[in-house]
Parts: structure tokens; sequence; C-alpha cells
């Protein structure tokens, strides 16, 4: 009658513990972020709502609706976030995030989990959402990735990512679409070579 009940809190208990040491290092890995200045060398490396100005007609962006955040991680990496929502139908969402991956190896790795992460968030959304690449509209870096936001088989907004040397640079953009390579490489063409001196 005993073995009955030890036995569960055993198990019990080592899962427990298990469950708690998996807690303390996410913990000790989220608190150990170091916030780091956002510098304009950092915000010149963003394609952010303001520069989308010149491509839509009647368009202004909110600039005091632009959000940066830099942070350091405990295993070295620096990422710059760049997020504009602002709850207006003439008003795109847009996302921009640059890590530092440290090592072109690790930034190649980043870049496909995030690719099949971002594919896999759309679809669990929503199902009339859909991910169509195109890389003949664009190519950038090292590697890259073009792809159409389409909602129930209407483009809604863009998704790039690219890898340069250690840097993984990603594009989420809604509510607008660009669909000329020629204005995206107006937009991009330089990052590469700028995000040298990301760190």
């Amino acid at each position: 009658m005993h073995n009955a009940i030890k036995i569960p809190l055993i198990i019990l208990g080592a899962g427990l513990a298990m469950l708690l040491m998996f807690a303390g290092v996410v913990a000790i890995f989220y608190y150990s972020t170091q916030e780091l200045e956002v510098t304009e060398a950092d915000k010149s490396l963003v394609v952010g709502p303001e520069a989308l100005q010149p491509y839509f007609d009647d368009y202004h962006a909110i600039s005091e609706s632009i959000r940066y955040r830099k942070v350091k991680y405990i295993d070295g990496q620096i990422e710059l976030d760049m997020e504009y929502d602002v709850e207006d139908i003439d008003q795109p969402y847009m996302s921009v995030v640059i890590t530092d991956s440290r090592r072109k190896s690790e930034a190649i790795s980043n870049y496909l989990v995030s690719w099949n992460a971002m594919v896999a968030v759309y679809n669990a959304y929503d199902t009339d959402y859909d991910i169509v690449e195109d890389n003949n509209v664009i190519s950038l870096g090292d590697r890259s990735r073009f792809a159409y936001i389409k909602y129930q088989d209407q483009i809604v907004g863009n998704l790039i990512l690219f890898v340069s040397g250690s840097k993984l640079y990603e594009l989420t953009m809604t509510g607008f679409y660009i669909e000329d390579g020629e204005i995206w490489s107006e937009l991009l063409a330089d990052k590469p070579a700028m995000l040298a001196n990301f760190k």
C-alpha cells in the first residue's frame, strides 16, 4: 500500500525538481539580460515606418509610437528590436529584429528556426493565413528569404529574413505591403554591409 503511494510521490518529486531547475535556468537567462543604449547608428539599421513614407500616398508615420529595445543576453548575443504598433487601420504594423549571434553558424541556425517559427505562428493563429515565398523579389547578404503574408489569398504584408556574417535581420510588415523589388532594394540593399558595425 505504501509503495503505491511512494512511487508516484518519487516521480512527482523528480518532475517538480526538473521543473524548478528549468524555471531557474529561464529566470537566470531572463534576469541576466543587460539593457543597452539604442544609438542613432542602431536606428539607422532599421527599416521602420518612417522609411515607408515616400512610397505610400497620404501616409505619415507616428514617430512617438516607434519603440526600440536593445539587450545583451547571458550567452553574449545582442538583440535590437523595433516595433511599430498603432491602433489605426491607416497605419502598418512593423517589427524589425536584428541579432548578433556571434558566429555565422549560429546566425544561420537562428535564421532557419526563426523562419519556421514565423510560418508556424501564422498558421496556428489562423489557417486562412499563408506565407508565400518569392525569392526572386530581392536577395540580401549571405542568404535570405522574402515572402508575402497572405490572408484568404490576399496579400496583407511582407516577411523578410537575411543573414550577413554573424548577424540576422528579420522584418515583418502587415497592413502595408510592397511587391516591387527595386523599392525593397532601396530600403535594404545597404543594410548587410552596415550590419558589420552592429554590436
